[in-house]
């Protein structure tokens, strides 16, 4: 079936060895591994197999692509002991944040209740299911310009409702949210 993976297998410490003179010390394994895939899932075995006998250039040049895609990747992240994290403590202050953001949210949802069912689906539709006006009008068979005006007044209500409030969560002052 697929003779030619198992052809390049046979080599499998040469490719590990490959891997090494790259300097790859700890995932040279996996990176041979991640090149058996690749070829795999291309089909690719004229590339790799030549007479019987594995493409050593290609495989070369395969197993330097991952190894070097892989180090890109390596250097995005920052490895983090896990004895620094145990150090860590959240601070009151994201508490009380945390805290009030919900107090608004809870008065948004409020509010809404208080609404009429249509509007509180429209608001639900173009919100949540982050539908845009368009969407909802042509679906909806409902004028643009009615959604429109639908959503406007919503809004509108909420900023009277828990205007003050969000303002006092953006300017930090948590304790004269109601």
């Amino acid at each position: 079936m697929n003779d030619w993976i198992n052809i390049l297998a046979k080599y499998h410490n040469e490719w590990i060895a490959i891997v090494k003179s790259f300097g790859e010390q700890n995932y040279h394994e996996d990176i041979v591994q991640e090149m058996y895939i690749r070829f795999y899932n291309s089909n690719s075995k004229e590339k790799c197999i030549i007479k019987g006998e594995p493409n050593r250039a290609y495989i070369w040049i395969s197993l330097k692509n991952i190894y070097l895609t892989y180090s890109k990747l390596k250097t995005k992240y920052q490895k983090v002991s896990i004895e620094d994290i145990k150090e860590l403590t959240y601070l009151e202050d994201d508490i009380e944040k945390d805290e009030s953001w919900d107090k608004i949210k809870t008065l948004v949802q409020l509010e809404i209740k208080t609404w009429h069912p249509y509007d509180q689906q429209l608001w639900y539709v173009h919100v949540k299911e982050n539908k845009s006006m368009r969407d909802i009008s042509s679906g909806a068979n409902i004028s643009l310009s009615s959604i429109f005006n639908s959503l406007k007044n919503c809004k509108e209500r909420i900023r009277i409702a828990v205007g003050e409030d969000y303002e006092d969560y953006l300017n930090e002052e948590y304790n004269l949210i109601k």
